[in-house]
């Protein structure tokens, strides 16, 4: 199975998960790496709503490892970014996002992810600006 769909077959079986509690929602965005398939090297942007029903990553972290042929364990994604429930800059409260996409001509193509998320805290809301992401092509 290829690191692609094995990661969205991850997230279907969590949002499966979390659809019985309510949503599965999050913002991500992550690459692969080597996978000897060919999505490797690919960017993945998962702006999947907000608010409440957050989900969590993933237990095992920011990194999904897979064995090759000889055993050997390596690293195939990578996540850059990831807004959900346990995001520290949101302290607990339900952390609101959306994603801003700027396009700059040229070779290579330039992608810069702005993610724009606001917390509420009883009737306040505050601004996080996580930093800017590029993506490498």
């Amino acid at each position: 199975m290829t690191c692609a769909f094995k990661l969205l077959s991850q997230a279907r079986k969590k949002a499966a998960g979390d659809a019985e509690r309510g949503a599965s929602h999050c913002m991500e965005v992550l690459r692969t790496h080597d996978t000897g398939h060919a999505d490797s090297y690919l960017n993945w942007v998962i702006c999947g709503a907000s608010g409440y029903g957050l989900r969590d990553q993933r237990q095992e972290g920011n990194k999904l490892m897979e064995n090759d042929a000889d055993g050997a364990s390596k690293v195939v994604a990578e996540s850059q970014l990831f807004i959900g429930r346990k995001w520290q800059a949101a302290a607990d409260k339900p952390a609101y996002s959306g994603l801003r996409i700027d396009i700059e001509s040229g070779r290579p193509l330039s992608i810069r992810l702005t993610p724009l998320v606001c917390v509420r805290d009883g009737s306040t809301w505050n601004d996080v600006d996580p930093d800017p992401i590029t993506l490498v092509p």
